[in-house]
């Protein structure tokens, strides 16, 4: 986070993974139980109000969304 006189900004770099159950239909891999692997990777460099949430990415495929809240210390 970098504060200047212009305001506050945030560069976020997140990764979240997770495994999940293998479709029964999936054509790709036909008779397999094997999980799968999902990966979402979000970069963001954006400007922040202190106290007002702030979406920094979403998915809408999965329906993921990350979003920040600051707080500035005193």
């Amino acid at each position: 986070m970098m504060e200047d006189e212009t305001g506050i900004s945030l560069v976020a770099n997140a990764e979240v993974s997770s495994l999940v159950p293998r479709a029964e239909t999936d054509i790709y891999h036909p008779g397999t139980r094997d999980p799968v692997l999902r990966q979402l990777s979000i970069d963001a460099a954006t400007a922040i109000t202190p106290g007002k949430l702030t979406s920094l990415g979403t998915d809408s495929k999965r329906q993921f969304q990350l979003e920040v809240t600051v707080t500035k210390l005193r």
